[in-house]
């Protein structure tokens, strides 16, 4: 079952960091260019934001709390050992206080004034919406990047 579980994880990891390549691609389309005009691909990319969002988000989550359940090796929150899951642990709750905090409500303003009139405010949204997406799939990658170097940390 622990293989398992690791195996799921793992995949969800890279569902979620696909989020990273495909947020930067979209915003190389969209960069100086009339928010009127790519409507259409804004809304994909909420759209598919929000997918590899929740997917790769909860199966991390879940799989993660049945790993360290799961495990007589790891614990929550405990830096005597495993100081590099400690530190991931930490970035989870940022990663997952930034997207409801700040995140999920700025992605509903956006998509609110895509459906409206006002395309002027969504230009303003459209950047907060990508900074907030950019940090948390920094923070999802240097979370990979301990997962990948906690054998090298000790």
């Amino acid at each position: 079952m622990y293989n398992f579980l690791l195996t799921i994880h793992i995949i969800a990891a890279g569902i979620w960091l696909t989020n990273f390549i495909f947020s930067g691609l979209i915003n190389n389309q969209l960069e100086g260019k009339n928010l009127k005009e790519n409507l259409s691909l804004v809304k994909f990319y909420l759209r598919y934001s929000n997918i590899l969002g929740m997917v790769g988000s909860l199966l991390i989550l879940f799989t993660g709390v049945f790993l360290v359940i799961s495990s007589s090796h790891f614990g929550f929150f405990t830096m005597k050992a495993n100081h590099w899951l400690t530190t991931k642990q930490i970035i989870m709750v940022v990663i997952l206080l930034l997207t409801f905090i700040s995140l999920i409500p700025k992605a509903k303003k956006l998509k609110a004034l895509l459906s409206g009139s006002s395309l002027t405010d969504g230009q303003t949204e459209l950047k907060a919406f990508n900074k907030i997406n950019f940090i948390l799939n920094v923070l999802v990658l240097i979370n990979f990047l301990f997962a990948l170097s906690h054998r090298l940390m000790g």
